[in-house]
C-alpha cells in the first residue's frame, strides 16, 4: 500500500452565542463527500503551512491555527481511483480571523457553518465524525470560548 499524509483544519467561527464548524462538500473524481478542508503537502512545506495554503485556497478564509491542537486519523481507502493507499490526516483547530467563505470551485461544490453538536451528522466519513467526537469531549464550549478570547 502507498502510504499519503494530508494536513488541514477544523475551522471554526463564532456566530452570536454558538460555535460553528465549517464543512465542505468535495467534488472528487469518486463522488461527493462532506469534510474538512485539507490537502497534500507541496515541496519543503510544513505540516502548519500546508494546512493553512489549503484552508485558504479552498476557502478563501484567514485562520488562526493552533498547532498545539490536532487530531489524527488514519484509514485505508479500498476502492475508487485511491484504492490501496494508507491514509493519515492531520487537523489543526483554526478559528476564523476574517473573510467570508468562497469555495475553490475546481475541488468543492458546496460549503455549510454548521453547529459543532450537529456536525458529526453531516460528515460522510466515520473518521472525520470521531473527529469532531474527541474535539467536543476534549474542548467542551467553554473551553473553547477561553481559547477564542485567547487568540481573537
Amino acid at each position: 500500500m502507498k502510504d499519503e499524509k494530508s494536513f488541514g483544519g477544523i475551522v471554526i467561527r463564532r456566530n452570536r452565542n454558538e460555535y460553528e464548524v465549517l464543512i465542505i462538500q468535495s467534488n472528487h473524481i469518486d463522488g461527493k463527500f462532506w469534510g474538512f478542508p485539507k490537502g497534500h503537502p507541496e515541496k519543503n512545506e510544513s505540516e502548519v503551512e500546508t494546512a493553512l495554503r489549503e484552508i485558504k485556497e479552498e476557502t478563501d478564509l484567514d485562520v488562526i491555527l493552533l498547532e498545539e491542537i490536532s487530531f489524527k486519523t488514519k484509514y485505508k481507502i479500498f476502492k475508487g481511483v485511491k484504492s490501496g493507499v494508507k491514509k493519515e490526516v492531520t487537523y489543526f483547530l483554526c478559528f476564523v480571523t476574517e473573510g467570508e467563505v468562497s469555495i475553490q470551485k475546481e475541488e468543492l461544490s458546496d460549503y455549510s457553518w454548521v453547529p459543532l453538536y450537529k456536525a458529526a451528522s453531516m460528515l460522510t466519513y466515520d473518521v472525520d465524525i470521531e473527529v469532531i467526537h474527541k474535539l467536543r469531549r476534549k474542548y467542551p464550549t467553554g473551553v473553547l470560548s477561553t481559547i477564542f478570547q485567547e487568540i481573537c
